[in-house]
């Protein structure tokens, strides 16, 4: 073998190694950082939520920094935990600073959360369930995970409240998805729940069974928000 020959195959050799390790330090990283997101969802899970939204940032920050081809991107990172910290020192941070909307404001977790119940209500509704009777079923869901449908002081009965739910659908509906939160949760939970019809109908699952798996998916998927089961309050728009 001659000598070129044996420098290359010594640099293939350097390159199999170096990406050997490569591959095995980003293997290492994601394993890690999926550690650290599932420590983070435990807490995000019980009361303490804030602080479990505060340890999957650190966690996002510490992988983005391991991977060499992504530190560069740290920093939007970096910024939101510093504004985190900032409003612990009861300074508000430039941030989160904007100009207020006229009208009453409602927060994103609100707003979600009418877009997720408006879109169990459709899904219910394209599978022939009666508009008004499916309502009333989510309103009786969300009711019983602590969710007040109605103003911060006052709740709604459920006759009420399947009411503000059936108003919720029109309005996303309504809406346009690339400006309103709610519209972009109804039609992007569509997509997700759609699809989970069909299975049901083949494996012969009868009408309330259908009924109730769609909801428990749309209560599931809530909690996984974060929306529903906190010691947090939500008020949906009414």
């Amino acid at each position: 073998m001659d000598t070129v020959a044996r420098v290359c195959e010594y640099l293939n050799e350097v390159n199999a190694l170096t990406n050997t390790f490569e591959q095995n330090a980003t293997d290492i990283a994601l394993s890690l950082f999926a550690q650290r997101l599932n420590d983070a969802n435990v807490i995000f899970s019980s009361p303490e939520r804030r602080n479990g939204i505060i340890l999957a940032l650190g966690a996002t920050i510490e992988f983005v920094r391991s991977i060499p081809v992504l530190a560069m991107y740290v920093g939007p990172f970096v910024k939101l935990c510093q504004a985190v910290n900032d409003i612990d020192d009861g300074i508000m941070p430039d941030l989160f600073h904007m100009n207020r909307p006229p009208g009453r404001p409602h927060s994103s977790d609100s707003k979600a959360l009418a877009g997720m119940a408006a879109c169990a209500l459709q899904v219910l509704i394209e599978q022939k369930y009666r508009k008004q009777d499916s309502a009333a079923r989510i309103a009786r869901k969300l009711c019983a995970t602590g969710v007040a449908i109605g103003n911060k002081n006052t709740n709604l009965d459920i006759t009420a409240a399947a009411q503000t739910i059936c108003y919720w659908r029109d309005r996303a509906r309504k809406g346009n998805r690339d400006f309103d939160d709610d519209a972009r949760t109804y039609y992007s939970c569509l997509i997700e729940l759609r699809p989970c019809i069909q299975p049901m109908i083949d494996a012969g699952g009868t009408k309330d069974i259908i009924c109730e798996r769609l909801l428990d998916a749309f209560i599931n998927t809530c909690k996984m928000m974060g929306l529903v089961g906190t010691k947090d309050r939500v008020n949906p728009p009414v």
